[in-house]
């Protein structure tokens, strides 16, 4: 690790079903703009980052005031 504890790598995923359910439920132009930056290439490598990650976490497992509540775990080791 190049910056010991000073630097913690958090990845935040959900599966594609939930990203995508998330996004119609706002509105349905989201859709076309889900599925467009899924395959962008910034998108693709942001998503291959989660194996260099000290900890993942699912969103659909974790409410956000769990994750956060982790997070800061980590941080106050």
């Amino acid at each position: 690790m190049c910056f010991g504890d000073a630097v913690r790598h958090i990845h935040i995923v959900a599966p594609d079903a939930v990203l995508q359910q998330r996004c119609t439920s706002r509105t349905e132009t989201f859709v076309e703009e889900y599925q467009a930056c899924v395959v962008h290439p910034n998108e693709q490598s942001a998503r291959s980052l989660a194996a260099y990650a000290d900890s993942t976490f699912d969103t659909e497992s974790y409410t956000s005031l769990e994750i956060a509540r982790q997070i800061m775990g980590l941080w106050e080791k």
